[in-house]
């Protein structure tokens, strides 16, 4: 049965910065036989990076203020991660959760030693780790299960992706595409598609994401973005190549542009994250994340980290762990109390299994019970309309005297 906690059922959030198919390197197409669609390229072999890191050689990575990784480094880890994970992580863990420790802990080591990371970061790592397997699987699901199975009906299970017929074992492919097409799953996944249907702002960024937008805006502002400026960023990210805002987000554009002339006027005045840009949009910030900045910037880090001043060419600061170790010790307790708290609604149910199930047992030695009486009085009634028969019977001795 299909497990709903893994989320890569078409529900990518607004934020994530990952082009999948340039993470992949391959195109679009199921198979090379079909001549309108482009032959797959296969997976990327890294040899570049593979080489470096097996000369002792780290890639430099850079970070910006919020530990979101820049530059070109960023590229190369993108891509690098992306097919790690694809290597190690089996198709059939249904989320991220169910990925073994080990594996986890390998993922990281074989990033850490081929690109210079901030240990302090192992954990983003691993959360962009899991969009990438959460990804990974959307794409398999969408352009080798569904679309293997609608262009080729009569074989079955479809095609694997070139390049990774012997990585995926047939067994592990059977059974991750029979899960793809159970009606739980595709039930499951239309839903899904109806909720992110929803989203009206819909970004129009590449591979290069929030970060390579930011970079580019600060280069036509001439100065490093602040909150305030998260606004500008996200009327970018959902601008075409032609300029043009769709006509919702041109409408949230016209807000933005309200609000920030009530500000300049000393009428109104943001407080922390109830800034422009969640006042143009009309709702709060989710928990955990922030909208503009791009994927894996939390609000603690958003609003409470002041961003450095400096010029264009001077390093930019990194964070430091103290705040973000001590908001990921909060959101481990809280886990860890919400795992307490299933598992007390785990033991209750089973107390009333067990209370039902002796009350049912209960019942049935009562019914029991009144059977046997009611036989027993039953054959005491039989034996005494019997005795008292024969005692009332006339003799026949005496009847000649």
């Amino acid at each position: 049965m299909y497990d709903p906690c893994g989320d890569d059922v078409d529900d990518l959030e607004d934020d994530l910065e990952v082009d999948l198919e340039d993470d992949l390197e391959d195109d679009d197409g199921v198979g090379e036989e079909n001549s309108s669609q482009k032959p797959s390229r296969g997976p990327s072999l890294l040899p570049r990076l593979i080489q470096s890191r097996s000369e002792g050689r780290c890639i430099f990575v850079d970070y910006n203020v919020y530990g979101q990784p820049t530059g070109i480094g960023r590229v190369d880890m993108s891509s690098m991660l992306g097919s790690t994970v694809r290597r190690l992580v089996s198709i059939l863990c249904n989320c991220w959760k169910e990925v073994p420790a080990a594996k986890k802990r390998e993922i990281w080591e074989i990033m850490n030693k081929t690109f210079e990371l901030d240990p302090n970061h192992k954990t983003k790592m691993l959360s962009h780790a899991a969009a990438r397997f959460r990804n990974w699987k959307t794409y398999l699901t969408n352009n080798w299960v569904l679309k293997g199975i609608k262009e080729r009906p009569d074989e079955f299970p479809p095609r694997k992706p070139k390049g990774y017929e012997k990585l995926i074992p047939d067994e592990d492919w059977k059974k991750f595409v029979e899960s793809r097409i159970s009606e739980e799953w595709l039930a499951l996944r239309k839903k899904m598609q109806d909720v992110r249907a929803m989203n009206k702002y819909n970004h129009k960024l590449g591979r290069g994401g929030y970060v390579r937008a930011e970079a580019e805006l600060e280069k036509q502002l001439g100065h490093q973005l602040n909150g305030f400026d998260r606004a500008d960023l996200w009327s970018r990210a959902r601008t075409d190549n032609k300029g043009e805002l769709s006509e919702d987000a041109k409408e949230i554009k016209q807000k933005i542009d309200h609000y920030r002339e009530l500000q300049e006027k000393g009428e109104w005045e943001p407080q922390g994250s109830e800034d422009v840009l969640t006042k143009a949009l009309g709702t709060p910030e989710e928990r955990g994340r922030v909208r503009g900045v791009g994927f894996g910037v939390t609000p603690t880090q958003f609003w409470n980290t002041p961003r450095p001043r400096s010029s264009k060419g001077k390093e930019k600061q990194i964070l430091t762990s103290d705040v973000e170790q001590r908001f990921c010790e909060q959101e481990e307790r809280i886990r860890k109390q919400e795992e307490l708290v299933r598992e007390q609604q785990d033991q209750i149910r089973k107390q009333q299994e067990l209370f039902r199930q002796q009350q049912e047992a209960f019942h049935r030695e009562q019914e029991l019970f009144r059977r046997q009486q009611e036989e027993l009085m039953r054959k005491m009634f039989q034996e005494q309309y019997s005795w008292r028969g024969s005692c009332g019977a006339p003799s026949g001795s005496n009847s000649g005297e």
